[in-house]
């Protein structure tokens, strides 16, 4: 069953309904009830909460829900712990109907504020594996292999409320940027929910960070926040374009080394470049040039030349990549090579028929080896790609259709990356042209395809 009742209209009515219409009301118009009035009135009316909760109680024993909504209860009155935690622990050892990953996932959030590790790991696990075959692979308590620390299992957390909220909202996500090192390492950067996810050359995941990790602060102000853009990778360090003009800078494992502040009068970094070396290269918003920050983290000055838009008054580029010994600069309808700290470039590479009314519209589409160019044009859903040593980019033909793809990166070894954002799911193209994902889930819906969520989850009854 699934109800008509949104939240909106729960808001509205609830203060007009009584107890006594309990017996009457459906068992999923019961469930949101008690829901309303934890979430809006529970302040107001404890102990119109406190009997709703019971009667649920009583009539529905047997339902997960039932047992999730009546520990959020005792949380709300401040109840202790030893007296909720019990409960979750003897329902959950019983036949339950419906989903029991938010009763799991309680224990896990309980178990990890009391620095209980082991036990809030295999709470996640369960609480992952009601998913079924949905169960998602890019989580840390899954992999054994894999480090249990409070930061792991904060974004295993994370993510589980994210993929399973209890409204049943989509989880609208957006993969904007993809980096690979000098050893094939992969970061996938999604900016809606502050996520970095690394894989390894094989495809499987290394680790994940989010927005609280990135930032190496526990809270986050609000003009501190992440204005996560772009990624970028060198044989040591990490580049991730991040809060206040600042670029951070990681180890391959996650952990911060150092910040580069942004030159005096740039702002908000939107594309990333590293060489094997170090070296990093900036584009930041409406200015022309390339910025150039040396393996140490010191500014070494611009160069190149941007387009600028007339009809704006600012640069217009989709996003920068080091080829060699060279910075590419993917630049409205042509992509250019520079040599670094040089203003002309040294070579230039079009696109077949460009389209002024749709300009390629992305940040950071590009990516190269020693042999090969591609460039993402978001704006026709396609990939251009040619050899190095061409001068026109031809059209990419795949097996799959591509929605609004928004980066692109070269994997090492003849093949490559997409970030397919339309679709909510990340591909690797290997140098047969074979196509794998490398990150997807079911419960992923990319922004454009979000549906309104009017409906309740289904419940069992």
């Amino acid at each position: 069953m699934s109800s008509r009742l949104t939240e909106q209209f729960l808001r509205d009515t609830l203060p007009q309904r009584s107890l006594d219409q309990l017996p009457r009301l459906r068992p999923e118009e019961c469930l949101q009830w008690a829901e309303a009035l934890l979430r809006y009135r529970w302040q107001e009316e404890p102990e119109a909460a406190r009997q709703v909760l019971a009667h649920l109680y009583q009539r529905f024993p047997q339902w997960a829900d039932t047992h999730y909504l009546y520990a959020l209860g005792l949380q709300a009155q401040q109840q202790a712990p030893e007296l909720w935690v019990p409960r979750v622990q003897k329902a959950l050892a019983t036949p339950l109907k419906g989903f029991t990953g938010h009763l799991w996932r309680l224990l896990a959030e309980h178990y990890l504020k009391h620095h209980q590790l082991a036990e809030a790991a295999t709470a996640l696990q369960k609480a992952f594996a009601q998913l079924g075959a949905q169960q998602p692979t890019f989580v840390h308590c899954v992999h054994r292999a894999l480090p249990v620390t409070e930061q792991t299992l904060a974004f295993d957390l994370a993510l589980f409320e994210a993929l399973c909220p209890w409204n049943a909202a989509s989880c609208v996500v957006k993969l904007q940027a993809l980096a690979v090192s000098p050893q094939g390492q992969l970061w996938v950067l999604e900016v809606n929910q502050g996520w970095l996810f690394s894989f390894d050359a094989q495809g499987q995941f290394c680790y994940g960070l989010q927005e609280h990790d990135l930032a190496d602060q526990r809270f986050l102000h609000p003009e501190y926040l992440f204005d996560l853009r772009d990624v970028a990778a060198s044989e040591r360090y990490l580049y991730v374009a991040g809060a206040q003009d600042q670029i951070h800078v990681f180890d391959h494992q996650g952990q911060p080394v150092r910040t580069l502040a942004a030159p005096e009068g740039r702002r908000r970094p939107l594309s990333l470049a590293a060489n094997a070396a170090g070296d990093c290269f900036v584009l930041y918003q409406n200015h022309e040039k390339i910025h150039h920050f040396d393996a140490q983290g010191l500014y070494q000055g611009a160069f190149g030349q941007n387009t600028t838009l007339v009809t704006q008054q600012s640069s217009y580029f989709c996003g920068i990549a080091t080829q060699s010994e060279q910075v590419l600069l993917y630049d409205q309808q042509q992509l250019q090579a520079f040599a670094p700290d040089q203003p002309k470039p040294l070579q230039h590479w079009v696109l077949p028929n460009p389209d002024l009314e749709h300009l390629p519209h992305c940040a950071n589409g590009v990516a190269a080896d020693a042999h090969t160019l591609w460039v993402t044009h978001t704006a026709q859903h396609q990939i251009y790609t040619g050899a190095v040593a061409d001068k026109v980019l031809r059209p990419l033909s795949l097996k799959t259709a591509l929605v609004w793809p928004q980066d692109v990166a070269a994997d090492g070894r003849g093949g490559f990356y997409i970030a397919d954002t339309g679709q909510a799911r990340v591909l690797h193209v290997n140098a047969q042209h074979k196509i794998t994902t490398v990150l997807a889930h079911s419960r992923f819906v990319a922004e454009k395809q979000a549906p309104h969520q009017d409906q309740r989850k289904k419940v069992s009854p």
